[in-house]
């Protein structure tokens, strides 16, 4: 208890402090005046000394190809979406049959269109991957294309922040200059992220398919055929009950299928053909095709997947992957047949039972003994680790189990995917605490040239917790890990509560100072993994909640006085989000300290919860309770 007691003094004292530097010195609109970061060295570009537009006129026509994909005909509506914005243009949009090339020629050129070639400048597209890019100028025009179409938009917002400022911070946060004139400039620019295929599974992300294209990633089920648990898709127990053998449980709809039988297996191979063609006749493209394992069930026991296990090693892992290996072999033999050029990837999960790899560490020697089975060239293991603390690093000797398996499985296979989590999903109002780790175990997965990451959030729910501060963080550390987090993190906290961002920059260290007192002193040590019990009054005490409120968000509000008449619109900005952020006070107080306020107090805060919570979309609390279920016990309690 005196462990507490003393940090929690330091920290009301490092709030208490910056306080201080509030009262003693104002910025516009009030707040602690902390040093302006440093600016960043921007990569200066000539110009061509062509106009890309003045006057509100441009003679600019964009060019798409005429076989242009949803990607490519939502890059070219973003650059005319943001040229408009920026000048008030909109460029006419042609098919390259449309148009006549020649170097004098003034296009904007999207995509892989006929005349790329003509124009000298190559594209590798092999060393560009899924999401890399490259922006080149050929006289008077420029090229923005990828190996893959969203690669191709990814140039497309280079230009743009090259030519009108364009910086993408949050869904209603977008910088662009307001412009009467710009040059085309001489660009010659190439960029690969670190980690080819980025996703994130929150539900605003769901929802928009723009927002996520903006943030740089991927929808986690984008391009595949079927995704998910799809071992009882392929081959579901309740169309085969006359085949016991095939199942370890033929009457449970969830059973795995029996992975050592050949006529179970020659069926499961002839199911995928079947989804397969259908997909393609109906005009899809995909290019994943997930063998994942049913959740939550145990695998096939009997004697020929025992012996099976044996062989490698007792693990589930090698029987799988034997498994998966000869679906794949005879699927890929049967669409160079059936569908030449077509080729599938197909994503095998390593998970519960088949977290571990099948290989083993030979202590005398340090090293990994030869594995038993390896993966095919087009199978990626996508490493699924429940157990793990997602609020510490994968290099921490507290996720030393995590950091094994990852070091173990990339002994066998070069074509790794991580799933990871980044909320805890009992509380989705309390900010998780992972902000420190993201680049960190970006940097790990970059290291070895994982192909694809997956980062889960809340996919029922929009959340406080500094969501669009986490959205920021994960898409620019996942393309760039070795950029400066700290400093990615100020300059959007910087942007996204203007004059009273150095409150809010205040609330996101405090928060990252009193979980690291929390995970480091409190004894028994304080859990943060994906389903602990972190909203306990132990961990939260009145005071320090009490002191964030009336220090920083109070302060907050306070300072913001000044624009509710000069400027409404700009209040009423910043004003809802610090409440949003607020709202994980209101949280605490009264799931935690009610007693600390009258009935009528709490009725207030109640009823303001409400409303903010409906206007801000947090309809869940946690993973499947919904807020509204929560606000009627709160007033059931008061």
């Amino acid at each position: 208890m005196k462990k507490i007691t003393r940090i929690l003094s330091l920290v009301l004292c490092a709030l208490l402090l910056f306080s201080a530097a509030a009262c003693a010195k104002k910025g516009q609109g009030g707040g602690t005046v902390l040093p302006p970061p440093q600016e960043e060295e921007g990569e200066t570009i000539s110009s061509t000394g062509e106009k890309l537009f003045a006057g509100g006129q441009s003679d600019y026509t964009i060019v798409i190809p005429s076989d242009a994909d949803e990607y490519e005909e939502f890059a070219s509506s973003e650059l005319n979406y943001f040229l408009n914005l920026s000048a008030g243009i909109t460029l006419p949009v042609q098919t390259d049959e449309d148009v006549e090339y020649s170097s004098s020629s003034k296009f904007l050129s999207i995509g892989d269109t006929s005349f790329l070639s003509q124009s000298g400048k190559t594209f590798d597209y092999n060393e560009l991957g899924d999401s890399g890019y490259r922006v080149v100028t050929a006289g008077s025009t420029v090229f923005m294309a990828g190996a893959r179409s969203e690669g191709t938009l990814y140039a497309v917002y280079d230009f743009l922040k090259y030519t009108v400022g364009y910086e993408f911070y949050a869904e209603d946060e977008i910088v662009v200059d307001s412009l009467t004139e710009a040059d085309v400039l001489a660009f010659d620019l190439q960029d690969i992220p670190a980690i080819q295929r980025r996703s994130l599974g929150y539900k605003p992300l769901w929802d928009s398919a723009t927002l996520t294209r903006r943030l740089r990633l991927v929808d986690f089920s984008q391009d595949f055929i079927i995704d998910g648990h799809t071992f009882g898709t392929i081959l579901p127990s309740e169309d085969y009950q006359d085949h016991e053998d095939w199942f370890e449980d033929v009457t449970n709809p969830n059973s795995q299928p029996c992975l050592t039988n050949p006529d179970a297996r020659k069926q499961f191979i002839e199911n995928c053909k079947t989804l397969i063609t259908q997909h393609y006749e109906g005009g899809g493209n995909g290019r994943f095709f997930m063998l994942g394992q049913n959740d939550n069930a145990p695998f096939c026991n009997c004697t020929t997947c025992a012996a099976a296990r044996e062989r490698h090693n007792g693990r589930i892992s090698g029987v799988l992957l034997d498994f998966v290996n000869a679906v794949t072999e005879e699927l890929d033999a049967w669409l160079a047949e059936t569908y030449p050029g077509r080729q599938l990837t197909y994503p095998t999960y390593a998970y519960v039972d088949s977290m571990e790899a099948p290989i083993t560490f030979n202590n005398s020697t340090g090293t990994y003994n030869e594995p038993t089975v390896r993966p095919r060239e087009d199978v990626v293991v996508m490493i699924t680790p429940l157990s793990a603390n997602w609020t510490y690093s994968f290099s921490d000797s507290r996720n030393t189990s995590l950091s094994t398996l990852i070091r173990s499985w990339g002994e066998i296979t070069d074509n790794l995917y991580i799933y990871s989590y980044c909320v805890n999903f009992t509380q989705y109002f309390i900010p998780y605490n992972n902000y420190n780790i993201l680049a960190e175990n970006y940097r790990v997965a970059a290291d070895y040239n994982m192909y694809a990451y997956y980062e889960q959030g809340a996919n029922q729910s929009a959340t406080s917790g500094l969501m669009e501060l986490k959205f920021y963080l994960i898409s620019n550390l996942l393309w760039d890990p070795y950029q400066d987090a700290d400093a990615l993190a100020e300059k959007f906290i910087r942007q996204y509560y203007g004059p009273v961002a150095d409150y809010m920059l205040q609330y996101y260290k405090m928060i990252r100072i009193w979980y690291g007192h929390l995970q480091e002193e409190i004894d028994p040590p304080f859990q943060t993994s994906i389903y602990a019990d972190i909203c306990q009054e132990k961990y939260w005490p009145f005071n320090l909640v009490n002191n964030w409120q009336k220090n920083i968000f109070d302060a907050a509000y306070e300072s913001l006085e000044s624009l509710r008449q000069s400027d409404p619109d700009n209040y009423e900005k910043y004003y809802n989000r610090v409440k949003k952020e607020n709202l994980t006070l209101t949280y605490l107080f009264v799931q935690l300290h009610s007693a600390q306020f009258t009935n009528s107090e709490l009725a207030a805060m109640i009823d303001e919860f409400e409303r903010y919570t409906a206007l801000f979309q947090l309809n869940y609390y946690q993973e499947g309770e919904y807020t509204r279920d929560l606000l009627e016990t709160w007033r059931r309690r008061f």
